[in-house]
């Protein structure tokens, strides 16, 4: 019977050795980002520029975004806050 014939070349046949590779190391973690006040991209107290650099986006902006929310009269508060909690880098 054809049945019996693939089981016996199923049986006899070995299957060809596969070259295993060695297990991919897993990606590295990112570095923790930390939360400081920039000493080099700084105006006043270098809050806005170590946010700008915590949050990957451009330093203007966030002076900007600074600026509006100072005018508001909260943000004032913010930014006098952070300047005295945040650490200088």
């Amino acid at each position: 019977m054809p049945w019996e014939r693939m089981a016996k070349s199923l049986t006899t046949k070995s299957a060809p050795a596969k070259a295993t590779a060695a297990p991919a190391m897993p990606p590295a973690a990112p570095a923790a980002r930390k939360f400081t006040r920039s000493s080099s991209d700084k105006w006043i107290a270098g809050a806005a520029g170590g946010r700008a650099r915590y949050f990957s986006i451009d330093v203007r902006l966030m002076r900007i975004i600074t600026l509006v929310l100072c005018l508001t009269g909260a943000g004032l508060l913010a930014y006098i806050l952070l300047w005295i909690f945040i650490p200088q880098e």
